[in-house]
């Protein structure tokens, strides 16, 4: 099931959720089967295996890790990353 949690959350090597997360820090040494949905910082570990996508400001892999799926990390909410600024395109915000 989706988990949504207000502090860290550790998938410990040999484990397995099936489900999207929510937490301030996602560490992934088992498997993930479904999103990082939001987080501050996701880090996987060398025995980590995620199908899914994962969205955090920050993302660290460790050689060996596994993923399939989209990544999106260092983004402010619409924010330009280098800038600071809102994200625009043919001056239309990309933001959601």
């Amino acid at each position: 099931g989706d988990v949504n949690v207000q502090g860290d959350l550790a998938i410990e090597s040999g484990a397995k959720l099936t489900g999207s997360v929510q937490a301030a820090n996602v560490t992934i040494a088992g498997e993930l089967e479904g999103n990082v949905v939001q987080a501050t910082r996701v880090e996987l570990t060398q025995s980590a295996v995620v199908i899914g996508d994962v969205r955090g400001a920050t993302m660290t892999v460790v050689a060996g890790a596994c993923m399939r799926g989209h990544a999106e990390f260092g983004w402010d909410e619409g924010k330009d990353p280098k800038t600071g600024k809102a994200n625009t395109f043919a001056g239309k915000s990309l933001s959601s």
